[in-house]
C-alpha cells in the first residue's frame, strides 16, 4: 500500500479557506488584493481537478510573492497528485522553511519522500505528523512503512500495530503488519542459524516447517531429531504424536502421547488425546484416567467430554454418557462434537422411552448436519458425512 489518497483531506481542509465566500486569509499571505484573487483561482482550479492551471497559477502567485508559504504548498500539492515527488519535496521543504507550523506540508513532505525511496529521510518528517495527529491511521501506517524500510523492524511493528488499532479491518494494514512479522520471525531464525545450526531448535524449528507444509515424514524426522537431543522438551512428543494421529498411525501416536504425558503428567491436553485416541481403538477402560484428567483441567473440553460420553456408554452406564452428551452439547453448540451430541442424546432418550427428547435432540442433529452439509457443499469440500448417524 502507497498512503497517499487518505492524506489529501488533510490538505483540502486549507484551500477551502481560500474559496470566494472567505474575506480572511492566513496570517502572512500577501495583503494585496490582486495577488489573493489569483490564489482564489488557483485554489478554485485546485478543487475541480483543474491540476494543471491550478499549477499556473500557484507558480504565479509564488513570483508575485516569494513569502507566501501556502502557495508554495498548495503546488506541492498539486505535483503530489501529479506523482512527481521530485518536485513536490523541495516545494513542501520551502514552505516549511517560511512557516514551520505548517503541518499539512510537514505530513506530505514525510510521504512523498518515503513514495520516492527517501524512507530514512522520511522518518523525522512522519513522527513529528504522527504526534500532532496520533489517531491518523495513514500518517501511522506511513511511519511503520517508513521503519520497515530502514530495517528498524521492531518499531515498524509497533506502528503498525497502532494502525490497526485505529482501524482494524484495513487489509493493507494487516498486509503490512504481517510483513514485518514474518521479516522479524526470519531475522530470528537466521540468527539461530548462525548461532548453532545443529542446535535442537533449529531441528525444532524446521519440523515445524515441515509439518505446516504437509511434508510429514520430514517433520517426523525432524521432531525425532529434537527428541533425541533434548527428550525433555515440553510440546515436541505432543506435535509428533499429532502427525501421527493424522496419519491414522495410532500405535506411535499413543507411544508419542506417552513421552509428553512422562515430562508433564497433568497436560490437559496430552491426557485429551491419549484419551480420545484409546477410545477410538475402542480401549475403553485405559481412556478412562487420561479422560478424566482431562476434563479436570478443562471441564469445557467438548473431545475429552465426547469420549468419555462413548466409554460410558461402552460400559453399560447410559445415565453417566447422557450427563456427558450433554455437556458436550452444552459446551459445543455447533460443529462435529455437538453434532455427534445430538445424535447420540437422541438414541438415548429413545431408550430411555422419552420420545419428547429423542425428537428434539434429533431435531436439532439434523439442523445441524444440514447447516454442516451446506456449508461444505458451498465451499466445495468433501467432509465426511454421517449419514444415519456418527460411528
Amino acid at each position: 500500500m502507497k498512503p497517499r489518497a487518505a492524506l489529501l483531506p488533510l490538505l483540502l481542509v486549507f484551500l477551502s479557506a481560500w474559496l470566494p465566500a472567505q474575506n480572511s486569509a492566513p496570517k502572512g499571505a500577501p495583503s494585496d488584493p490582486k495577488i489573493l484573487e489569483q490564489m482564489q483561482r488557483a485554489v478554485t482550479a485546485h478543487k475541480a481537478g483543474d491540476l494543471e492551471n491550478a499549477a499556473a497559477e500557484y507558480q504565479q502567485v509564488i513570483d508575485a510573492s516569494p513569502g507566501f508559504a501556502e502557495a508554495y504548498m498548495n503546488l506541492g500539492l498539486v505535483r503530489h497528485q501529479q506523482k512527481q515527488f521530485e518536485a513536490s519535496i523541495p516545494l513542501f521543504r520551502h514552505a516549511l522553511q517560511i512557516k514551520p507550523g505548517l503541518a499539512a506540508a510537514n505530513n506530505v513532505l514525510g510521504l512523498d519522500l518515503y513514495l520516492s525511496g527517501n524512507a530514512a529521510q522520511a522518518i523525522p518528517f512522519l513522527k513529528k505528523g504522527v504526534e500532532k495527529a496520533p489517531n491518523d491511521p495513514e500518517l501511522n501506517t506511513a511511519l511503520g512503512l517508513a521503519f520497515f524500510d530502514t530495517g528498524q523492524l521492531h518499531a515498524a511493528e509497533q506502528q503498525l500495530e497502532l494502525a490497526r488499532k485505529l482501524n482494524p479491518e484495513d487489509p493493507d494494514i494487516l498486509y503490512h503488519l504481517g510483513r514485518a512479522y514474518l521479516q522479524q520471525s526470519k531475522d530470528v531464525f537466521s540468527h539461530l542459524f548462525q548461532a548453532d545450526p545443529n542446535s535442537y531448535r533449529v531441528h525444532q524449528m524446521m519440523a515445524e516447517a515441515f509439518a505446516e507444509s504437509g511434508q510429514t515424514e520430514s517433520a517426523i524426522k525432524e521432531y525425532q531429531a529434537v527428541i533425541k537431543a533434548n527428550p525433555e522438551l515440553p510440546q515436541v512428543h505432543l506435535a509428533l504424536a499429532e502427525i501421527y494421529r493424522k496419519n491414522s498411525d495410532l500405535d506411535k501416536a499413543a507411544e508419542a502421547y506417552g513421552g509428553e504425558l512422562k515430562i508433564n503428567p497433568q497436560s490437559a491436553e496430552a491426557n485429551s488425546a491419549m484419551g480420545t485416541l484409546l477410545v477410538r481403538q475402542e480401549k475403553f477402560d485405559e481412556a478412562l484416567p487420561y479422560l478424566q484428567r482431562a476434563l479436570k483441567a478443562d471441564s469445557g473440553d467438548t473431545d475429552a467430554l465426547a469420549g468419555l460420553a462413548k466409554v460410558y456408554e461402552a460400559s453399560g452406564k447410559p445415565a453417566d454418557a447422557l450427563e456427558a452428551w450433554q455437556a458436550a452439547a452444552g459446551h459445543a453448540k455447533t460443529g462435529r462434537i455437538a453434532e455427534e451430541a445430538e445424535y447420540h442424546l437422541a438414541q438415548l432418550y429413545g431408550k430411555q422411552g422419552n420420545p419428547q427428547e429423542a425428537a428434539t435432540h434429533l431435531a436439532a442433529f439434523k439442523r445441524l448436519q444440514s447447516a454442516r452439509l451446506a456449508e461444505e457443499k458451498a465451499s466445495k469440500s468433501t467432509g465426511p458425512n454421517l449419514g444415519n448417524g456418527p460411528e
